[in-house]
């Protein structure tokens, strides 16, 4: 999305780490950013409900843009799995 407004090459960039309880997942794109499309549409308004009807306060979705590109950032908190053998 944000860098098919580009007229060179684009750069998306996808970092992941746990921190404590909660996994952080952060993209960045390097394209126009959100100056020039709807900051706050429906599809992220739906995700960001959708996030807390599950996890309350335990999750989170922020969007940051400017005209070097675009970056959200999303955290969920880590459910581990047990398995019984």
């Amino acid at each position: 999305h944000g860098i098919e407004r580009k007229l060179d090459a684009g750069q998306i960039v996808i970092r992941t780490a746990r921190l404590g309880e909660q996994l952080s997942i952060e993209i960045f794109d390097d394209g126009v950013g959100l100056s020039e499309r709807r900051p706050n549409g429906l599809g992220l308004g739906n995700t960001q409900q959708r996030l807390h009807d599950l996890y309350g306060d335990k999750a989170s979705l922020e969007v940051r843009s400017d005209d070097g590109g675009t970056t959200a950032s999303l955290r969920l908190p880590v459910q581990e799995t047990v398995h019984d053998e």
